[in-house]
């Protein structure tokens, strides 16, 4: 009878594993749809993070069971569950208040464009250009801006820095299929050279502005 009882115990935590990483996954499949749709969307994050530590505390839970008072956040696996998506929660909230800057859409070295200026901005540029397609939501778009700003001014007359608000300039963004931010595009004589999604350390970037150069 017990042995029974274990068993079923087992294949009820198994499925119940099963339906958090479909979970998952469909959000993920999910969340680049819309993003291919809608450049501005911000993807649900703090759900993702909640169902994955739900799981980690849920596989804790059930076969790390005890019984004394160390561990009494993950004695069952619900208790598992509950802890680890309240973990999954605040690791989520850390990192976005440490990518919560503020974001300044214009300085003396990045201007930001709008779809009327880009051909008179980029395309017919002298210079080779750098648009950097950002979100005002975006965490790390806040950590990407004041490295561009930092590298626009120490190559300023050699290379020309944009920036491009995907939440309002939704046809560029689609014009150029950028469906994550930050994403950067290089530009010379007019035409799309390269292009980088997502963070970039100020040394990589520098790395990429020299090879424009070239």
């Amino acid at each position: 009878m017990s042995l029974q009882r274990t068993r079923d115990e087992r294949v009820a935590f198994v499925q119940r594993y099963t339906l958090l990483q479909e979970a998952g996954q469909v959000l993920q499949v999910e969340r680049l749809q819309v993003a291919a749709d809608v450049p501005g969307y911000q993807p649900p994050q703090r759900f993702l993070m909640a169902t994955i530590g739900a799981a980690i505390g849920a596989t804790v839970g059930y076969f790390g069971r005890c019984t004394s008072s160390g561990c009494v956040l993950t004695g069952t696996w619900r208790r598992g569950a509950m802890f680890g998506a309240l973990v999954g929660v605040v690791f989520h909230l850390i990192a976005a208040q440490k990518g919560s800057g503020t974001l300044h859409e214009t300085s003396q070295n990045v201007s930001r464009v709008t779809e009327a200026q880009f051909a008179e901005e980029i395309e017919k540029a002298a210079l080779p250009v750098v648009a950097d397609f950002y979100a005002a939501w975006c965490g790390p778009c806040k950590l990407l801006a004041p490295r561009v700003e930092r590298l626009a001014a120490e190559f300023t007359g050699r290379i020309k820095f944009v920036k491009v608000n995907v939440g309002q300039e939704r046809a560029l963004a689609e014009r150029f299929q950028v469906e994550s931010v930050p994403t950067l595009l290089f530009f010379e004589h007019g035409k799309l050279e390269d292009r980088h999604a997502g963070l970039l350390s100020e040394g990589a970037l520098k790395k990429r502005l020299e090879s424009l150069l070239k």
